[in-house]
């Protein structure tokens, strides 16, 4: 016996920059520095759009982001030992 898991492909549902990764200077203490609050938000921007990008090309990380998904699902779903004659098969749509 079979069990039919039909499952959507994983996503990223949201991800923050560590802003004490940030280091910003005031223009008042920089000598040549033109930087202001409008960079430092466009620095942030840009920085959580290459990481998403970066993430998002990486097959290594999405394949294992599934088996894990199907490693704790079973896990779940068999605890109770209900389920042991049946085997569980995961689709990805």
């Amino acid at each position: 016996m079979e069990i039919t898991v039909s499952l959507p492909e994983p996503e990223i549902l949201s991800h923050e920059v560590d802003n004490d990764s940030f280091e910003y200077y005031d223009r008042k203490t920089g000598l040549f520095s033109r930087f202001d609050m409008g960079d430092y938000n466009d620095a942030q921007t840009n920085s959580k759009k290459e990481a998403e990008d970066k993430l998002k090309a990486n097959e290594d990380y999405w394949k294992q982001a599934r088996k894990n998904i199907e490693t704790t699902l079973t896990n779940f779903m068999t605890a109770s030992g209900k389920l042991d004659d049946y085997k569980i098969h995961f689709e990805w749509e």
